[in-house]
């Protein structure tokens, strides 16, 4: 039996009234279709057995439907069906809920997660307020919005550095705490540009060669951004500078293919080896001049002549 999919960009331009109008007038209306196989042939009306004749004593049955859309949305957790999601024209997220035929259940604007005060306090800024939270008993510091992020990594985040200064006088063991997806605060404050919250996690100790799950370094996520000064704040605090991800592309090679001179210069003034190749035998000197970086061609050339080494383009 062929799938029964349902392409809702068609509806991005309605509004939700028109949408939810369109979800009872469907479901009133919509059946699966009909497979007809080999085994089960379409009906054949011959003369012995001719289609039947609705008089007005015997008119046809008005069927309605028996499932029309529930006006409360199922529990995720329990509903035996797909859950769709899409936007309006307004912008404005849905979801939709079917049964495995395919006839729609509910569809409505999709909920939006009441936000904890910890964490909304330290999204707008509100340094009293988070103060004031912290020295409360009740508010845990280590309990996580959503898998592994906590009111930390929120602050690195969104740039407030004062709140982050906070919450790790208050709690200064989650310092080096990481996401779902393996970050630190410091990973955060770094991917993110904030260049003052990374300052204040360097102040207070933040490990500044905890990986992701990637294998990326802090730095080598500041030379991903491009960003010479939280670069030269990594390195001033302790960088490793050879340190490779999952796929053994080194800060240097990164730094390299951003075409950013000055951040290469820093790299290899700090011990960077640019003859480390990556896992398709790749050298910084190659990634420049496969880019056509001149200007990083010329320093690494100019390094390894300093350095007495035979350059090898691979």
């Amino acid at each position: 039996m062929a799938d029964y999919f349902e392409d809702y960009s068609v509806y991005s331009n309605l509004s939700d009234e028109e949408l939810l109008q369109l979800a009872i007038t469907r479901s009133l209306t919509d059946s699966p279709p009909l497979n007809h196989s080999s085994h089960n042939p379409p009906l054949n009306h011959s003369s012995h057995n001719p289609p039947l004749n609705h008089s007005s004593h015997n008119p046809p049955a008005n069927h309605s439907s028996h499932n029309p859309p529930s006006e409360e949305p199922p529990d995720p957790k329990t509903f035996d069906g797909t859950v769709s999601r899409f936007m309006t024209g307004a912008g404005k997220s849905m979801v939709a809920y079917r049964r495995p035929d395919g006839s729609l259940v509910h569809i409505a604007p999709e909920p939006v997660e009441e936000e904890e005060p910890l964490f909304r306090a330290v999204r707008v800024g509100d340094v009293s307020k988070v103060k004031a939270l912290t020295m409360v008993q009740e508010t845990n510091l280590m309990l996580p919005s959503k898998p592994g992020w906590l009111a930390i990594h929120q602050a690195a985040w969104y740039g407030q550095d004062s709140c982050l200064r906070v919450l790790l006088s208050a709690q200064p063991g989650m310092i080096n705490k990481r996401t779902e997806h393996g970050e630190t605060a410091l990973m955060v404050a770094v991917s993110k540009e904030q260049l003052p919250c990374v300052q204040v996690l360097l102040e207070k100790g933040s490990d500044t060669n905890t990986p992701n799950y990637d294998k990326e370094t802090p730095l080598y996520k500041a030379c991903e951004r491009s960003s010479a000064a939280i670069v030269a704040a990594l390195l001033n605090h302790g960088a490793a500078v050879n340190t490779p991800c999952i796929w053994s592309f080194t800060a240097l090679h990164e730094a390299a293919t951003q075409n950013n001179a000055e951040i290469c210069e820093m790299l290899l003034k700090a011990g960077a080896k640019h003859t480390l190749v990556n896992v398709y035998g790749l050298s910084p000197l190659f990634t420049a001049s496969q880019s056509g970086q001149l200007a990083i061609l010329r320093l690494l050339l100019k390094h390894g002549k300093r350095m007495g080494y035979l350059i090898d383009l691979c």
